[in-house]
């Protein structure tokens, strides 16, 4: 019988304020670092891009075709890695979108636009509408940003495009770490998918983060966490439909 892999991992790292071009470069430095290490996905902080800045969201705010995303379009081809990356979202209005961008391995983008934008957010940002669920290989994943993980309607909408894996860009400070976690736990077990959550290394945008970036398996046990600071990928490796959990450390 061939035996068959996935793995997927949380990019705990940080970002440089505003600075799409240094931020890219980074992703794909990470990205190489997953492909060294037979990582099949990887899941970057909301915003990751730029950092969570909501006063310059509007300025730096892209869209899919925007030539800033070329390195990681390049990256995702060229290490045969898919990348899901934070970055404001360009809309109809002024204000932008919270979104992530997930880059395909064939370079193809797609856009997911957070949909339960929190109220002190909603000066800044506009809310998205559409579940989005993506194929990397075999698996699909359900593309969610921080403050959606607190609303049940989130994972419940993804369970029901039938997502295999739940994974969650967050910039969430050390006082809502628990709640997450909690959260992330109870949504893997009820709807049987793994779950992931991406959280920064270190400050952004003035917030203190929390780290803790973590992965479970679909009965809800942690299977790999991080360090609140530490720089690293947090993996989870399906082999058989078997998971497991590690993390592999980095200094981006």
């Amino acid at each position: 019988m061939t035996k068959t892999e996935f793995s997927i991992a949380a990019a705990q790292t940080s970002s440089v304020p505003g600075d799409i071009a240094a931020n890219a470069a980074r992703h794909v430095k990470l990205a190489e670092l997953a492909a060294g290490n037979g990582i099949d996905v990887v899941v970057f902080p909301e915003l990751s891009l730029t950092g969570y800045l909501p006063n310059i969201a509007a300025e730096v705010a892209i869209e899919a075709g925007d030539d800033k995303l070329e390195p990681l379009r390049m990256a995702a081809r060229k290490f045969n890695v898919s990348i899901h990356a934070g970055c404001p979202i360009a809309s109809h209005e002024r204000r932008p979108y919270i979104g992530t961008f997930v880059i395909a391995t064939n370079g193809e983008i797609e856009a997911y636009r957070k949909r339960f934008v929190h109220a002190d957010e909603d000066t800044f940002f506009v809310s998205g509408e559409q579940t989005v669920v993506c194929k990397a290989g075999e698996m699909r994943i359900g593309v969610a940003i921080c403050a959606d993980i607190h609303n049940e309607t989130h994972p419940a909408d993804v369970s029901k495009a039938n997502a295999d894996i739940y994974a969650a860009g967050v910039a969430i400070t050390p006082t809502g770490i628990e709640r997450a976690h909690i959260a992330m736990a109870e949504y893997a077990v009820r709807y049987r998918f793994l779950t992931v959550m991406s959280n920064y290394s270190e400050s952004t945008g003035g917030y203190e983060i929390g780290g803790q970036s973590a992965v479970w398996d679909t009965d809800g046990k942690l299977l790999a966490k991080a360090e609140v600071n530490n720089k690293c990928l947090v993996v989870a490796r399906s082999v058989d439909s078997q998971w497991t959990g590690q993390v592999v450390a980095c200094d981006l």
